[in-house]
């Protein structure tokens, strides 16, 4: 298995984090439309951006598989998605232990 590498969010990655949390919710909730959702998941992802929200990438061969978003100052995870594809590898372990090392006193998930 190719090695999961971990990097901060950066805008140009807009595009494939929109199409990745949209077709990884879609696989998920197949009578669900979600391409009718991507724009408020674009209008969430672009105010966690400008709030300083933490976004943490997982990747794999350069292909965006995965993201965490951190809120430090409230301890909140908003986002976890991990391409179907990707399911059942280290993917979410190592995304957790990211956000875990970024707010170590506590996290709160809301599902």
């Amino acid at each position: 298995m190719t090695k999961i590498t971990l990097r901060a969010y950066t805008v140009p990655d807009e595009n494939a984090v929109v199409e990745l949390w949209r077709r990884t919710w879609q696989h998920a909730y197949t009578k669900i439309d979600f391409t009718k959702r991507v724009l408020w998941f674009v209008g969430r992802l672009r105010t966690m951006v400008a709030s300083q929200v933490s976004i943490i990438l997982a990747e794999r061969k350069g292909k965006i598989i995965g993201f965490i978003t951190v809120d430090t100052v409230i301890h909140y995870v908003d986002q976890m998605v991990v391409a179907p594809e990707a399911w059942g590898t280290s993917t979410a372990r190592k995304l957790m232990a990211e956000a875990k090392r970024l707010s170590p006193p506590w996290l709160m998930l809301h599902v």
